[in-house]
């Protein structure tokens, strides 16, 4: 996110950045407080450990097209397992993949 990070790390929202096999290369402020961690240590970790198993086919739609799956709602866990309820964007740009998160666990439990 070197390019982009004055912008990115004050924005409401997550923001993740990975390469091509999930790897986490940078996250910003409010990813990190959603997952649970803060920025530096989830570097390295893989996107897939956040995503809840029963969830995963709809993320791997996603990023097998992700110009006609721009977004999509699921559940990711955060680093203590805790249920995450997300909406995600995910966009390539080249070699990598940037991932947009909206915590939606509050809205949810609310209708549940």
């Amino acid at each position: 996110m070197s390019q982009w990070a004055p912008y990115l790390e004050d924005a409401p929202i997550g923001i993740l950045l990975t390469d091509m096999q999930l790897s986490l290369k940078a996250a910003n402020h409010a990813a990190a407080t959603m997952l649970g961690e803060i920025p530096s240590e989830l570097e390295g970790m893989n996107v897939r450990d956040f995503i809840l198993e029963s969830d995963s086919d709809i993320f791997r739609n996603m990023l097998e097209d992700p110009e006609s799956t721009p977004v999509r709602s699921g559940r990711f866990k955060t680093c203590r397992g805790e249920p995450l309820h997300v909406r995600v964007n995910v966009t390539r740009d080249g070699s990598s993949f940037i991932w947009f998160l909206e915590d939606r666990t509050e809205a949810t439990d609310l209708v549940s």
